[in-house]
């Protein structure tokens, strides 16, 4: 009886931690789909609700969706600071970014329970994005 028993608590803990490791979400690895629904456009000073989602391919590139908007944002990754490895605990990466022959930073970054993506193309003229995406959902795919 006691055999059978340890068996079962063997099988239960095993099972729990393979599922445990299945859900690790490493954004520096895994191709990553980033929902959000609210906007802070730091150049103006706005918070406006704008849903869609962000693609990250590991460290590699990015892929920004707006929903209703018939246009995609493909950045590729120039440079990367940060070793952040589980999207659930704190952390952040900064990325130096290209997007149509603009150069940027996009960061991802876990605080407090807040979890955001940060366009910064900011340059003198202004009429760059400084965006702040709230994430509402992640999911690797």
């Amino acid at each position: 009886m006691c055999n059978y028993t340890i068996a079962i608590v063997g099988i239960l803990l095993l099972a729990n931690y393979a599922s445990s490791a299945q859900q690790l979400l490493n954004p520096r690895r895994d191709t990553v789909r980033w929902e959000y629904g609210i906007v802070e456009n730091r150049v103006k000073s706005e918070t406006v609700p704008h849903a869609g989602h962000f693609i990250s391919y590991g460290d590699n590139s990015f892929l920004w969706v707006q929903n209703g908007v018939d246009r995609k944002y493909l950045f590729k990754t120039r440079s990367l600071k940060g070793d952040w490895n589980d999207a659930k605990k704190n952390g952040q990466l900064v990325y130096r970014v290209t997007c149509n022959g603009e150069e940027g930073t996009l960061k991802l970054v876990r605080t407090r329970q807040r979890l955001i993506v940060e366009l910064d193309f900011l340059q003198p003229s202004k009429t760059t994005p400084h965006l702040v995406l709230l994430i509402t959902s992640i999911q690797k795919i």
